[in-house]
């Protein structure tokens, strides 16, 4: 009876496209709103892939996607979805970059065009500019995409690492019918502070390889009923299937 009243409330959600069909399934339609989820696993594994797949295909459907990129700029971001065939001249509109990438480089030239971050250790500005980003947009039943959180993690003093999460996870749910997916390096961090991050997060969604084949496994996920069984993926021209 009681499983029977969670799947009842579980069809009332608005759901976010996952970018994988087989993940949607399994999670009765897809992310649940208004949750944040992490994204763990090794460098490399496709995590990166995940987000800009995710981002794509809420984009076609006319969710507004936040997308704050630390591994590389905006604009090869972008270049890197047309090579996995998503056709983003339609739908760029939807989707906002916050460049978390170009000050690694000294880049000056986009300061005054889009949303920046000058550094990774001024948690305070982060925030910020993630806060008018969110505003300028008049965020709803939106995507934010943060890949990745261990610049943040790297760079930043561990005294307010812990609340800048808190603060940006905070903020994501504050919008309406909107979620989160954060991603971070395994094996690169103290696994203490990785726990503590994922501990602030709604669901968490694990990448993994066995040295043969990628699975990913859900290791929670609020509001919604799923298996634990690791499902296999592939990295195929990009795309994760």
């Amino acid at each position: 009876m009681i499983l029977k009243y969670i799947m009842a409330e579980n069809q009332k959600l608005t759901r976010f496209d996952t970018g994988i069909d087989k993940l949607n399934k399994m999670l009765s339609g897809g992310f649940p709103e208004d949750s944040v989820i992490m994204l763990l696993g090794p460098p490399g594994i496709g995590k990166s892939s995940f987000c800009m797949q995710a981002a794509y295909r809420n984009a076609v459907k006319g969710t507004k996607v936040l997308y704050l990129t630390t591994g590389a700029s905006p604009e090869s971001v972008k270049e890197t979805m047309k090579e996995f065939g998503f056709n983003l001249q339609q739908n760029e509109k939807n989707i906002i970059f916050i460049d978390g990438y170009s000050w690694r480089e000294g880049s000056r030239k986009n300061e005054n065009a889009g949303y920046v971050l000058k550094n990774m250790t001024n948690l305070t500005e982060a925030i910020v500019i993630i806060k008018k980003a969110l505003s300028d947009n008049d965020f709803k039943n939106g995507l934010v995409i943060v890949d990745s959180a261990s610049d943040f993690v790297m760079y930043a003093d561990k005294r307010p690492l812990f609340k800048f999460f808190q603060i940006l996870i905070a903020e994501i749910r504050e919008n309406p019918k909107t979620i989160g997916l954060i991603s971070i390096e395994e094996g690169m961090h103290d696994l203490k502070d990785v726990s503590t991050i994922t501990y602030l997060a709604d669901g968490e969604l694990q990448f993994e390889f066995n040295g043969e084949n990628r699975f990913f496994k859900v290791n929670k996920m609020a509001q919604t009923h799923h298996t634990l069984d690791p499902i296999n993926f592939e990295i195929n021209k990009g795309k994760v299937v």
